[in-house]
Parts: structure tokens; C-alpha cells; sequence
């Protein structure tokens, strides 16, 4: 078995899919390209007896082009219920504290799905360990993605440093960072975009002496911000090092900032998380005119606008974007049609549906004057989409609202899993028997949707 790991973090990955391969004999003994040689072995044109597996984010793996693959494979990560397991056991010696971050995280679907990956899953319970031991109070819990790694980059460069005074003591609750660390964060922000605009997992010593003072360097070894591999020799007496952030999501949160400090939209070689992460520094910040920027830029596509609208959490903003721009969410002729939606798309979709929901309910209480503006869902349609247990229930929930108005629900061609046991059932008296087509279990996924949304077959 040869394992391909990090497809999404690999500057060449365009080749991979490409036919550069082609250029060069179908011989693993002949010297060629990393790139050719990756997309001989997945194309199966040498040691045709191995089996290839290659890792990447479900969003980079659409870039694998034409190459078929005989099976597809996407880790779930942690259930809603496995990370109530986690906390529980996370904080097994602090009743207190278990039950304050179990309701902050259990009430809010947004920390749910951030927590279904465990390493993401610790980081949040290790940034809400450190907030209630700071301050006692659960009302400083993080409530958005953006608002945990704000946090952890704080602790991180605080209390990781070697030579900071917060190391061993406690940071005030309303503490400023002093210039030299902010001045620190900006460096390390501008060079965390600039990787990932040139599409760079690592970098050598020589690129960080560039840019930083010694003695930043030698604090950021400590930060905890940046993994320090192993010297190697690259001439008879002269070592080096390759570094990397501790974690994908740390670089694109703070190359994020670096955007957003910059006033720049980035282009389409970033990640849908970078874009995330803007729109929370955004809000935090109270950008509404560079958030208008940001959800018009062309790179955007409406399951990220979505995404991005949820992590703004403005619902006056997403009021008037969804009225006055719907087209830019694909709603059009009383309806909305999405394909391609991932599990965590529904947060942004449930979001959406629920806005709209109160436009309904703001549009049925005006008796005297009518909105310049209204929009109109009745009709949802949904294709090529992962659809799981936590999507449908959040789906479901947003169809359900008493101010929603879809009438007909599509599926087509939809990634649909058996084996979902749903819990209450809810009440929909609008909705018809959702029209399942082209979509592998379609009887059992029609026969759960109408469970889930009270519907007699």
C-alpha cells in the first residue's frame, strides 16, 4: 500500500490531475516529476498491483479531475454524541466546568461541527478550560470558530513563550497585547498568507530569519504556533530546519487576519476555511462594507457565502444581502437550488433558511407599509450532496419553522448513508413528500425525511 497524504496541501496537485504524466514512460525505474509519478501511480500505469490511497479535504479532492477512483471514502469524525463523550471525559474532574462548556457547546451547532475532527475537538476544550479559569464566568465561552482561535492564538503566544511574563501567572481579563507580540502576529500573519498563496505546507529556516528579528525567531520556536522538524544537512557543514504551523486551520486563521488587516480578497488558491475565518474577523471587527466586499467577490460560490454569512452572525446583514442579493445564494423563481453541499454547508444553509423564515414573519406582521425588497423560497432543490444525520436534522429543523414557506423539497443524486435514527418527531404541515431521484437508499431516505418532518406517505 502506498499511502499519498495531504493531496490538498500539495503545490503540484494541478499536475497530478493533469496529463503531465504522459510526457514520461510508463516505468517507475526512469527518473520524472514527483507530480507525474503520483498521477502514474493513482492512474494505475505502474506497480499496478499496489493500492493507492490518497488523503485530502473534501473540498481540494473535486480538483482530482477525470482520474476514477474504486472507492471513495470521507472520515465522519466525532457524532454530536461523541463529543458530549469527549467533554465529559475531557473535564471528568471538574463537575462545574464540564456542565458550563456541555451547554455552551451542545446548544450551539456551529461548536458541534467545529468539534467533529478531535484534534479541533481538544482545542476547544483546552481554549474554554483556560477561559473559566481566567475569568469563572461561562458567558466567555467562544460562540463562533473564528472566536476559539482568536482565543488559542492569544494562550498560545502568551503562555508558550519562553520569555513571556504570562507563562506562569494568570493573563488579566482585560489584557492588551503589547505591541511587540501584536507586531509578532502581524509578521507571522503576512507570512502564513503569503505560503498559502504560493501553496507551501513548510518553510526553511532562511524564510523566517528573513523576516523576523532573532530574537521573534526563538520565541516562536516556543509559541506553539509552529512545529520545528529536525535538522538535516544540506552541505558538508551547514544544517537546516523545516518549519510548519502546528496546524492547517492556525495558518489559514492567521493568514485571515493578515487579509483582513490588509483590506485584500484573497484568490481562489486559499481554502474555504481562510474565507470563514474572515468573515468572523469581520464581525468581530464590525467590517460590514468589507464584508459586503468579501460575500461579492467572484471567487465566492453561495454553499460558502452561506458558510461565511452563519460565521458573520449579523443577521440584520444577512437580512439585506438574502433581499437585495439573492441570486448570489442561488435563489431565483420562488426557489433555490444547491449542489455540492458538505455536511457542514447545512449550518450555512440551516442559516439562510431561518433568516428567510423571519423575513416571512416580519413580511406577515406589516399591516400599514410593504418591504422594497422581498424574497420568496418555496421550492428547494438540492443535487451531488453528502447528506447525513446531523445535515438532515438541521435541515429539518429550519423546513419545520412555522415561518418557512418551502412547499417542495428535491434531492437528486444525493450521497445518502442508511442507518440515521432520528429522535422527536416535528410537525410540517406545508411541506409535500420530498422527491428523492437518482440517489442510492431513496425509499429509506424519503421514509426518514418524512419522519423527521412529520409527513404521512
Amino acid at each position: 500500500m502506498i499511502i499519498l497524504d495531504g493531496y490538498d496541501e500539495y503545490s503540484q496537485q494541478d499536475y497530478i490531475a493533469g496529463n503531465l504524466e504522459e510526457k514520461h514512460p510508463n516505468n517507475g525505474s526512469c527518473e520524472m516529476p514527483v507530480a507525474a509519478l503520483c498521477s502514474k501511480l493513482i492512474k494505475g500505469k505502474i506497480l499496478k498491483g499496489a493500492i493507492i490511497m490518497i488523503t485530502s479535504r473534501p473540498d481540494e479532492s473535486d480538483r482530482m479531475g477525470g482520474i476514477r477512483f474504486k472507492r471513495y471514502v470521507e472520515i465522519a469524525g466525532f457524532s454530536s454524541e461523541q463529543v458530549k463523550e469527549y467533554i465529559k471525559k475531557y473535564f471528568k474532574d471538574d463537575e462545574n466546568m464540564k456542565n458550563a462548556v456541555l451547554k455552551q457547546v451542545m446548544n450551539n451547532r456551529d461548536l458541534v461541527s467545529f468539534a467533529h475532527i478531535p484534534m479541533l475537538c481538544y482545542l476547544l476544550c483546552f481554549g474554554m478550560e483556560y477561559t473559566l479559569t481566567e475569568s469563572g464566568n461561562p458567558d466567555d465561552l467562544p460562540v463562533s470558530t473564528t472566536n476559539i482561535y482568536t482565543k488559542l492564538v492569544d494562550i498560545f503566544e502568551l503562555k508558550h513563550c519562553a520569555e513571556s511574563e504570562y507563562r506562569q501567572k494568570e493573563i488579566p481579563e482585560q489584557f492588551k497585547p503589547p505591541p511587540v507580540i501584536e507586531n509578532t502576529l502581524d509578521k507571522l500573519s503576512k507570512l502564513a498568507a503569503k505560503l498559502l498563496l504560493e501553496s507551501k505546507p513548510t518553510f526553511d529556516e532562511r524564510e523566517i530569519e528573513s523576516e523576523f528579528e532573532a530574537e521573534e525567531v526563538n520565541k516562536l520556536k516556543g509559541s506553539g504556533l509552529l512545529y520545528c522538524g529536525q535538522p538535516f544537512r544540506t552541505a558538508l557543514i551547514r544544517t537546516t530546519k523545516h518549519f510548519s504551523f502546528t496546524h492547517l486551520t492556525v495558518q489559514e486563521f492567521l493568514a485571515a487576519r493578515w487579509f483582513v488587516k490588509r483590506n485584500r480578497i484573497p484568490d481562489a488558491k486559499c481554502s474555504n476555511m481562510v474565507f470563514q475565518f474572515m468573515a468572523g474577523i469581520l464581525s468581530s471587527e464590525g467590517k460590514e462594507k468589507q464584508m459586503e466586499c468579501l460575500m461579492h467577490s467572484p471567487i465566492m460560490y453561495a454553499n460558502l457565502r452561506m458558510t461565511c454569512m452563519n460565521e458573520y452572525q449579523n443577521k440584520e446583514f444577512a437580512k439585506y444581502f438574502i433581499s437585495y442579493h439573492p441570486k448570489a445564494l442561488n435563489i431565483s423563481y420562488n426557489g433555490m437550488a444547491l449542489k455540492g453541499l458538505s455536511d457542514v454547508d447545512y449550518i450555512g444553509l440551516s442559516f439562510v433558511l431561518d433568516i428567510i423564515s423571519e423575513l416571512n414573519k416580519e413580511r406577515a406582521q406589516e399591516t400599514q407599509r410593504k418591504r422594497s425588497k422581498f424574497v420568496k423560497v418555496d421550492r428547494l432543490d438540492l443535487q451531488l450532496s453528502q447528506l447525513t444525520r446531523s445535515g438532515i436534522q438541521r435541515l429539518c429543523n429550519s423546513l419545520n419553522n412555522e415561518h418557512c414557506r418551502v412547499s417542495n423539497l428535491t434531492l437528486f443524486q444525493m450521497n445518502f448513508t442508511d442507518g440515521y435514527v432520528f429522535g422527536n418527531k416535528l410537525v410540517s404541515g406545508r411541506l409535500t413528500i420530498p422527491s428523492v431521484k437518482d440517489t442510492k437508499n431513496a425509499n429509506t431516505l424519503v421514509a426518514r425525511l418524512c419522519e423527521e418532518l412529520g409527513i404521512w406517505m
